[in-house]
């Protein structure tokens, strides 16, 4: 077997890890709550599908949680830049299996 990659696996963000990290990029470190308030503004959500929705980016490896008292803070463990460029990575590895003329073609696509 070859090594392992140290590099993160990101598939994509659903709309909601999507909703959250933005939350997490613009601030040093939030809590559940703190988010929970600002995404229950535009539509409701439960607290426990926030809670849920952060341990589960924790557990992956793209937020860093840290406890201060009762209180679970996160910050962002990987940058926007590199959450993208997994995102794209796993793009042409697994959709485009790497093909450099497909890359290639669908770089043209966005210019």
């Amino acid at each position: 077997m070859g090594r392992r990659s140290k590099r993160i696996a990101i598939n994509g963000f659903s709309e909601l890890e999507a909703s959250i990290m933005n939350l997490v990029w613009k601030s040093n470190k939030i809590s559940v709550r703190e988010i929970h308030e600002i995404l229950v503004k535009k539509e409701y959500l439960p607290y426990t599908t926030v809670m849920v929705t952060m341990t589960n980016l924790a557990n992956r490896g793209i937020l860093k949680q840290d406890k201060s008292g009762k209180t679970y803070y996160y910050s962002a463990k990987i940058s926007r830049l590199d959450a993208a460029e997994a995102m794209i990575h796993g793009v042409i590895e697994t959709v485009l299996q790497g093909s450099p003329e497909e890359v290639n073609e669908l770089l043209k696509r966005f210019r």
